[in-house]
């Protein structure tokens, strides 16, 4: 607490010095949009259909392109952070814990991600690979984050939510940008984009980003295996030395915007990365036991998109859009392929004044190989079909203010065969300023790879009677898919032109989740005695989740803007009768409080001013609270070109966000300092 006290008087004396340096500037710009025109901002995600954010029946929060420029950072996670109720904790270098609502993990399986329509959900280990999503943050036009199930719209695995990432048509980004920065943990940024146009219906961009990271010694760290997923041999506990994570990465793509005729659209766009990581992993050696060494990520891959729009009329519509994506990630526990090939047709049509109707359908077609790696599956390649259906009605049963919602989708997996994910939502709009709405969803999160196919995952050493027994897991044929009943409800007021409040409760219960049951237990004689506990993927654990968010937005003079929120998660699982599950190793424990204020200042026609802080309370086990504050100041010497000068996390001396996850090795972070120079041609 003394800390905290300490960190806010600074804060305050670093608002007041802003407040001057205004009245110094005396003259004012206002930038920032109003609260009708944020209300208003035209989003996708929760219909799949353009619609404003105060009609929407879902808990969805917009980050702008001007909030990601004020936020200062250089990397999507740290975007995300502004989110009410989404919790995100960085691990080391290239590896985040990101979910909405709880169960958030290096993996965590139950949030779909998704960047201009194509899904980046990868079906290994049911999650997403942050270190591979990666992009040049000036091209995103929005993100817009669905807190709850948004299976119907967008299929399984969007269970607790789902990210939308969309860029900027290429039609907005004519002109070249070019932006430079170094730092602390960045030490080479490098961004560039170009775009132009053939006549007035053909528009294109190119772009690229180069990052040479390295997040500095943080000096001796304790690790418990215990902790984590290693066993709780008091042997492995040790001081680790000084840690030190590097990464190099490169991405760069395009973006076609082809407007054929009046009625029809069509966009391509498509990227290539390549990046390497060295950091300090859990590494098997012989004999299965887990040591920590030096160990290097190499993910690399490339997407291509094609998607064709036709605009019959206003009230109806037809999308063909089909992805494909291939990557790779080659460490020293696993080196894996993955490819995905996805088509889909979506229709929109307005049966009559007050119906309109959703139809969709696809087919998705997914293969991986795993090469090498103490990871050995069933089957090393696998290739498997996906198909999905899904229809939905909209009905005004009172036109302008009572609108119903209900749909449903169905999907074929290889695993678990049909599964039946439906929803009702429900939309009341009084007046123009105020909008209440309440839903129901049932959304599924299918079983991955490993938790069918996987053969043997050496896991670490735990004791038995003081004799060390090696922890192996393995897949299990009859594990299902995870299930979820949510019900929420959600309220939006509008006071004037200055102030917004959006809140939302929810209740989730949760059936079938994952868990890891105690198998037979095996001795070994050969080379040497060894006694291995077998652990089979199970669903034997059941939970309830709630809780709320609420956001609040307020423009206090044409130069000061102030965004809040605060979410509170209850979250609670246990055993399903009839189950074990050892250890509760997939229990997680993600903060109940979280608090997020940003102020933004327009000091003059030439400075900007932004502080963010976020107060996030104990997460897991051995995860304190803590307090985080980043700051940004620019000034823009004339109209094609800025300067920024970057802090994040001001007052952190080193402090885990996050603890050690499988293989993964935890390291504390520090406050980094950031300058970067954009130029506009």
């Amino acid at each position: 607490m003394p800390t905290v006290m300490r960190s806010t008087s600074r804060i305050h004396l670093l608002a007041s010095a802003l407040c001057l340096a205004r009245a110094l500037e005396g003259q004012t710009v206002a930038e920032d949009l109003s609260i009708e025109e944020i209300l208003r901002t035209q989003i996708t995600s929760v219909g799949r259909k353009a619609q404003q954010v105060a009609k929407a029946p879902a808990a969805v929060y917009v980050i702008t392109q001007e909030d990601i420029r004020r936020s200062g950072a250089t990397q999507l996670p740290d975007v995300l952070r502004m989110v009410p109720g989404l919790g995100v904790a960085r691990i080391n270098g290239s590896n985040w814990a990101i979910s909405s609502r709880g169960d958030a993990w290096q993996y965590s399986n139950k949030m779909l991600v998704l960047v201009d329509g194509r899904s980046v959900y990868g079906r290994l280990f049911s999650g997403v690979f942050w270190n591979a999503q990666d992009m040049l943050l000036e091209d995103i036009d929005r993100i817009e984050v669905i807190r709850g199930p948004g299976a119907v719209m967008w299929g399984s695995n969007a269970v607790n939510g789902v990210i939308s990432i969309i860029t900027k048509k290429s039609q907005a980004t004519q002109g070249g940008l070019l932006t430079l920065g170094t730092g602390t943990d960045d030490h080479g940024l490098v961004g560039f984009r170009y775009g132009g146009q053939r006549g007035d219906r053909l528009a294109y961009r190119v772009w690229g980003k180069f990052n040479a990271r390295q997040y500095r010694d943080v000096g001796t760290a304790i690790f418990r295996p215990n902790d984590s997923y290693s066993g709780s041999d008091r042997g492995l506990v040790r001081e680790i030395g000084p840690l030190a994570d590097t990464g190099r990465l490169w991405r760069t793509g395009f973006r076609l915007d082809w407007e054929k005729s009046s009625r029809d659209t069509i966009t391509v766009l498509g990227e290539l990365y390549g990046q390497r990581y060295q950091q300090r992993s859990w590494l098997i050696a012989p004999g299965g036991r887990l040591q920590l060494d030096a160990s290097q990520d190499r993910p690399a891959g490339g997407n291509l998109l094609a998607r064709w729009t036709r605009t019959t009329s206003p009230n109806q519509d037809t999308t063909v859009q089909f992805w494909a994506d291939r990557n790779t990630q080659s460490s020293s526990i696993y080196n894996i392929t993955m490819s995905t090939a996805d088509a889909e047709v979506q229709h929109r049509r307005l049966l009559s004044d007050r119906n309109e109707l959703h139809l969709g359908g696809g087919f998705r077609l997914l293969s991986d190989s795993i090469t090498s790696g103490p990871l050995r599956f069933l089957r090393p390649s696998r290739t498997d079909g996906l198909w999905n259906g899904v229809i939905r009605d909209e009905h005004q049963l009172i036109p302008n203010k009572l609108i119903l919602s209900a749909g449903i989708r169905t999907e074929h997996n290889v695993y678990t065969g049909f599964e039946y994910q439906p929803s009702i939502r429900l939309l009341y709009t009084p007046a123009k300023a105020i909008a209440g709405w309440a839903s129901w969803s049932r959304a599924v999160r299918t079983p991955s790879r490993s938790e069918r196919d996987l053969q043997i995952l050496p896991l670490g050493v735990a004791s038995f009677q003081q004799l060390p027994v090696l922890l192996q897991v393995r897949g299990n044929s009859a594990f299902v898919s995870e299930r979820v009943h949510a019900t929420e409800a959600g309220f939006r007021w509008q006071h004037r032109q200055r102030w917004s409040v959006d809140l939302a409760l929810f209740h989730n219960r949760y059936t079938r989740l994952a868990s890891v049951e105690p198998g037979q237990l095996q001795i070994q004689w050969q080379p040497v005695p060894d006694i291995r506990q077998e652990l089979l993927f199970s669903n034997g654990r059941q939970g309830t989740s709630r809780g709320g968010e609420i956001a609040l937005s307020a423009n206090l003079r044409p130069w000061w803007r102030l965004l809040g929120s605060y979410s509170y998660l209850n979250s609670v699982s246990d055993r399903a009768p009839g189950f074990r599950d050892f250890d509760g190793r997939l229990t997680r424990m993600d903060p109940a409080h979280q608090g997020k204020l940003q102020s933004h200042w327009n000091l003059g026609q030439r400075w900007q001013a932004d502080i963010s802080l976020y107060a996030v309370d104990r997460a897991r086990r051995s995860i304190p609270g803590y307090l985080r504050a980043d700051t940004r100041l620019s000034w823009r010497p004339s109209r094609i070109q800025e300067w920024s000068f970057i802090t994040q996390d001001l007052f952190n001396n080193g402090r885990l966000e996050w603890q050690p996850e499988l293989f993964i090795y935890a390291i504390p972070t520090r406050r980094a300092v950031l300058l970067r120079w954009t130029f506009q041609f």
